[in-house]
């Protein structure tokens, strides 16, 4: 059995490891090229099948002018400002405080509704706003201009809702509106809608009217709804649904689609309410589902998938109900948790992520469902944490470390004070642990390993608290 932990190791330390190009080539060159500070804290910061890298979040909240906590949706425009759609107005934000627009019922021409819930920043400069019941705004952020589009039950040609969940654009610059109650193609030169609907006697229309997300994606447009996704080809206005089947095993896992989105290298992701993240097969039709599974720490953390972005170097980044934030790890395909500690300010604010964006500069914004906006710069160079954790067999055993030493395929040996020897595998983020076993007499001979040693002959050799060698 592993010994208890001395009374002056009661709080947890942090190990932070500089993983610099350090080799061991011969005898002689044993050097240990890291950097060891131990700084304690009460409990670590990530949840994690793989031992996570660690991230540090920047909050924004009511504090600093944030008009609400609900942070429903993010877009950047051509000036680099940005501009988050919340439950109680638009803020526009300049890297140092926020201006807040809001509706005025004595003003025609303000913000239509102060429910947000959706933006985009189009080609031509300006912003669209989806609002909750108060129909689609195009602001033009040179001038506060708002120009207004609203159901109008006398006109077929006018928004067909005004609950407006969804706005992008395509290659041709149209602008692609998802509403409550059907899906809307705006005709820019007249101001006018397109309108597609649901036809159930028509299993080529729109699979359901009520549109959660929209994404596009090689002269496609890919429509999440509540009763399926659809996949709309623009130039012949002709529609694929995907539908869940309870006998199908690479169907959709869900037909409650909450978010879409094409990566780089045009992969389609759908985000469901119940049945985690999709991936889209080209070649089959079908779809790869990844879904939590609470026998695999490494699985996606929750099953309701609120919000999908790709970074710029690849990462893709998951907003869960719950969660918190997800990067998957396209190696292993395993699934990295960032998740709120109530203990560390720097650690995620809320685990209910409705939006995620990348500026231009590299910094990656959240939008919370109650925790305001949340950031961090991808482009930023940092440490890299790893920590124990007693509910992960993948992490670090102890978090007092005593020596590290790097062997001939890059693995590194790292001696702990009572966690025994660790291994880590740089490639799958994993640490495997060799501790003493009192019934095993080929067992490690004691788990305080103070010094590791390789010879030129490949042999590891290990200094222990009261083992020997």
């Amino acid at each position: 059995m592993r010994p208890d932990r001395p009374a002056a190791d009661k709080e947890e330390a942090v190990i932070i490891l500089n993983l610099l190009s350090c080799r061991y080539r011969s005898v002689d060159r044993v050097v240990i090229q890291a950097v060891l500070i131990l700084a304690f804290i009460a409990q670590p910061l990530i949840s994690s099948g793989i031992c996570s890298e660690e991230i540090r979040f920047e909050q924004l909240s009511i504090e600093e002018g944030l008009s609400q906590s609900i942070v429903t949706c993010i877009t950047q425009d051509d000036d680099g400002f940005m501009w988050f759609g919340t439950e109680d107005g638009l803020n526009k934000y300049d890297g140092y405080k926020f201006g807040v627009v809001r509706h005025d019922p004595d003003d025609q021409s303000s913000l239509s509704a102060n429910t947000i819930l959706s933006l985009w920043a189009d080609t031509e400069g300006y912003i669209w706003i989806g609002t909750f019941m108060g129909g689609l705004d195009r602001l033009d952020p040179r001038t506060g201009e708002f120009l207004h589009f609203r159901y109008d039950p006398s006109d077929t040609a006018a928004l067909s809702n005004n609950m407006v969940r969804a706005v992008c654009q395509d290659g041709s610059g149209d602008i692609w509106v998802g509403t409550r109650n059907g899906l809307n193609r705006l005709d820019r030169d007249s101001g006018n809608f397109i309108r597609y609907y649901h036809d159930p006697d028509d299993p080529l229309s729109l699979c359901d009217n009520t549109i959660n997300a929209l994404s596009v994606e090689n002269g496609f447009l890919w429509i999440g709804t509540q009763g399926g996704v659809s996949r709309l080809n623009i130039r012949e206005g002709t529609f694929t649904n995907f539908l869940f089947d309870p006998n199908s095993s690479d169907g959709i896992s869900d037909n409650s689609v909450l978010a879409i989105f094409v990566d780089l290298s045009d992969n389609v992701w759908l985000g469901t309410a119940a049945g985690g993240l999709n991936l889209f097969n080209r070649d089959t039709g079908g779809f790869t589902r990844f879904m939590h599974n609470p026998d695999d720490p490494s699985s996606l953390s929750n099953n309701a998938v609120f919000s999908i972005f790709e970074d710029h170097t690849g990462s893709l980044w998951i907003g869960t109900n719950g969660g918190g934030l997800e990067m998957l790890d396209r190696k292993t395909m395993e699934f990295r948790h960032h998740v709120n500690d109530p203990n560390n300010p720097y650690s995620l604010s809320y685990d209910e992520i409705f939006a995620i964006f990348e500026d231009r500069t590299g910094v990656v914004w959240l939008g919370t469902y109650g925790g305001g906006i949340n950031k961090f710069d991808t482009k930023r160079k940092a440490f890299v944490h790893y920590r124990a954790r007693t509910d992960d067999p993948n992490c670090l055993s102890h978090n007092i470390v005593w020596s590290i030493l790097e062997d001939e395929t890059g693995s590194l040996w790292i001696g702990t004070h009572g966690g025994g020897l660790n291994r880590f595998d740089r490639n799958q983020g994993r640490f495997r642990h060799f501790i003493n076993d009192p019934a095993d007499p080929f067992s490690l001979s004691n788990d305080v390993v103070r010094v590791v040693f390789l010879d030129s002959r490949g042999v590891l050799w290990l200094g222990t608290n009261g083992g020997g060698i």
